[in-house]
């Protein structure tokens, strides 16, 4: 789980309801409990942990809009890229007028 994003971590998508993240939340917080995990208790706390993370994150409005800001998705930073590629096209366009 190290390394995921928190809706990857949660195993649920960026449009998911308040619902969903809940269920999926309770689903792997059972799932990687340290007390039902004994013989594999470093990975279970450690997932544990970002599960919790993920979902304390994820159902805070501020703290969501937040993560989301500084993790952008592939398709938000194409389309940043295009936006700018089309503003210093504009840019010098202007300039060598």
């Amino acid at each position: 789980m190290q390394g995921k994003d928190y809706y990857q971590i949660l195993e649920v998508s960026r449009n998911s309801d308040g619902d969903e993240i809940h269920k999926s939340y309770l689903r792997l917080a059972k799932l990687w409990h340290p007390d039902k995990n004994q013989d594999k208790i470093e990975l279970a706390t450690e997932n544990f942990k970002l599960i919790q993370k993920a979902y304390e994150t994820l159902t805070d409005e501020k703290q969501k809009a937040e993560y989301n800001k500084a993790n952008p998705t592939e398709e938000e930073k194409a389309k940043k890229r295009k936006e700018q590629e089309a503003k210093r096209k504009s840019d010098a366009v202007a300039a060598a007028a």
